[in-house]
């Protein structure tokens, strides 16, 4: 399975999640299903959370969309990474 780490820096995360969760049925869409979500314990405005991925190739494109560029900058991103990962047995 893989999956997609997310980290954003946020102005506020309320604003914030507001937008993100209002655009589930478009992350659904691109093949990435929300499984968790961290906020900082020292800065509420960090957020971390995971996707699971059907196709990266997928979720590629949809990320690098101008619409969703424009829609974090609309939710108040301020900063983020993206990283893609492949779950390992911890047996």
């Amino acid at each position: 399975m893989k999956y997609m780490l997310c980290y954003n820096k946020v102005k506020d995360y309320k604003k914030w999640r507001e937008v993100f969760d209002s655009y589930k049925e478009k992350q659904i869409e691109a093949g990435l299903v929300l499984t968790n979500m961290f906020r900082d314990i020292s800065d509420s405005n960090i957020v971390h959370f995971i996707f699971k991925v059907e196709n990266i190739e997928k979720a590629k494109k949809y990320l690098a969309d101008p619409v969703h560029i424009e829609i974090g900058k609309r939710a108040g991103v301020m900063e983020g990474t993206i990283q893609y990962l492949d779950k390992v047995d911890t047996n």
